[in-house]
This record gives structure tokens, C-alpha cells and sequence, in this order.
């Protein structure tokens, strides 16, 4: 019997090894689940995956239909649904958070921590608001969850993905207990992130919507 569960698990790493990167061996899900090592890119193909969500949903002519008849929020999500996310974007991962947190707490110095991850989740809607109601009300039909197993992140972090036409998106990551991360991603509107080429200009871009100063910024495509 024992032979028998050494051979299965061996074919479980071979077959997930590679293409998954949060893969657990056997049936637990919980603390005492066994994890593949991760591929570096992981959270990069995750959020690449919650974009392609977002877009599936915004080519969808009877969800649109049935979520809103408002003219030019259509249109807005028709540009969303043109774009191309499978080459020629860039992505910059923020990893330590505590520069929005002192911003979003400086207008609510007595909040709970524990809403913490719902400040985080405001950062999107914030840009946003920036450019009208109508950018505010298409980019909160189109926006798409997960929850997975993962070793990482350690800390929340933000991925910022970059795509031609000047569409970007925002994927948060927030790692909870037992290896469990919930993400969140949203379209970000703003013509300021059209003229996106390096770090340093995301940094500008911040400090410049949203008066966020010091934020570490790397490009990992």
C-alpha cells in the first residue's frame, strides 16, 4: 500500500510540477498539505488569468446587456474587450504596501486594521474615480476574484500590468493563514498610465494621482 501511494504521489509531481505551481499532494487543503516549489512567474501568470477572466466577461454581448444600457459605459467596456493581453505588455509589482496605507488612513486615522484589505481593494476604484463616473461605473462590472494555494507572497502586493492602447490593469494579492492568497483584479483608467516605459514612471504616476511618495516599484516583464 505504501508503494502504492509513493507511485501516485511521484506521478502527481511529475504531472504538476511543471505547469502548476501551487499544486498539493494528497487531499488536505489545509496546514498539512504538501506544495510543489512555485515557478518565479507565478503571481505574474495568476493575475495574467484573472485579466483574461475580465476580458472573457467584457466580449460577453448578453452580460453586458443585462448589467447596464448606459451608452457610453458600453463603449468603455467595448474597448476592454478589443485589447490584446497575450504579448507586448509590461508588469510592475509593487511588494510593500505601507505607503497607501498611510495615505488611505490619514482620512480615517481610528479604522479597524482588519479593513486593512478593503483599503487595499480601494486603490483601483481611487485612480479610477479620476477619470468619471463613467470609468468608475465600467471598470466595477468587469472585475474577477480568485483564491488559491501559494508559498508567496509573504506580505500583500500589487501587480500593475500595462497593455498597448493604454488598457492597464491592477491585480491584488493578499496572502491569508494556511498558504491561502485571495486576489482581486480591476481595469484602471487613467491617460497618465498610457506613457507607462519604466519603473521610475509608475512611481511618478503614483505620487502624482495619488500623492504616494517612496514606493518601491519593479518591472518583471
Amino acid at each position: 500500500m505504501k508503494n502504492k501511494l509513493l507511485i501516485w504521489a511521484t506521478i502527481l509531481l511529475s504531472l504538476n510540477g511543471i505547469s502548476c505551481s501551487s499544486s498539493i499532494i494528497g487531499r488536505s487543503d489545509g496546514p498539512t498539505a504538501i506544495y510543489i516549489d512555485e515557478q518565479p512567474d507565478f503571481l505574474l501568470h495568476k493575475g495574467l488569468d484573472l485579466i483574461h477572466q475580465m476580458h472573457d466577461l467584457a466580449n460577453d454581448s448578453n452580460y453586458v446587456r443585462y448589467v447596464t444600457t448606459r451608452t457610453e459605459v458600453t463603449q468603455r467596456i467595448q474597448e476592454f474587450a478589443s485589447g490584446n493581453y497575450q504579448s507586448s505588455y509590461k508588469v510592475f509589482a509593487i511588494d510593500n504596501l505601507k505607503p497607501f496605507t498611510d495615505y488611505l488612513t490619514r482620512t480615517a486615522p481610528n479604522l479597524d486594521s482588519k479593513l486593512y484589505v478593503q483599503l487595499y481593494r480601494s486603490i483601483p476604484s481611487l485612480i479610477n474615480a479620476r477619470s468619471g463616473a463613467t470609468a468608475i461605473a465600467a471598470t466595477s462590472l468587469l472585475t474577477g476574484e480568485d483564491v488559491f494555494h501559494s508559498n508567496r507572497p509573504e506580505a500583500p502586493c500589487i501587480c500593475l500590468y500595462c497593455f498597448p492602447k493604454g488598457i492597464n490593469c491592477m491585480v491584488l494579492f493578499i496572502p491569508q493563514s494556511e498558504k491561502i492568497v485571495q486576489a482581486y483584479a480591476s481595469w484602471i483608467i487613467n491617460r497618465q498610465l498610457g506613457q507607462i516605459e519604466k519603473a521610475d514612471d509608475v512611481e511618478t504616476f503614483f505620487k502624482d494621482v495619488l500623492n504616494i511618495p517612496d514606493i518601491h516599484i519593479e518591472q518583471l516583464k
